[in-house]
């Protein structure tokens, strides 16, 4: 995981052809890094939706148990 992470800090301090660079020598990993990003903005992205559902319900998100 810190491979990833030192590999996305130089893709945003590098400049176009820096960038270019690093996807042409890490392309295998970037490709699974790009993925992964993808796949956890979804998680992110379903979450809120989810949770602005419940909002506009009036759900504030603690549920009590009544019985």
């Amino acid at each position: 995981m810190k491979a990833k992470a030192s590999i996305i800090t130089k893709y945003d301090e590098a400049d176009s052809s820096g960038k270019v660079d690093l996807i042409i020598r890490h392309y295998p990993n970037f490709m699974g890094i790009v993925d992964g990003f993808t796949e956890g903005l979804c998680y992110v992205i379903e979450n809120e939706k989810s949770y602005n559902r419940k909002a506009s319900y009036g759900n504030l998100g603690v549920r009590i148990r009544s019985s």
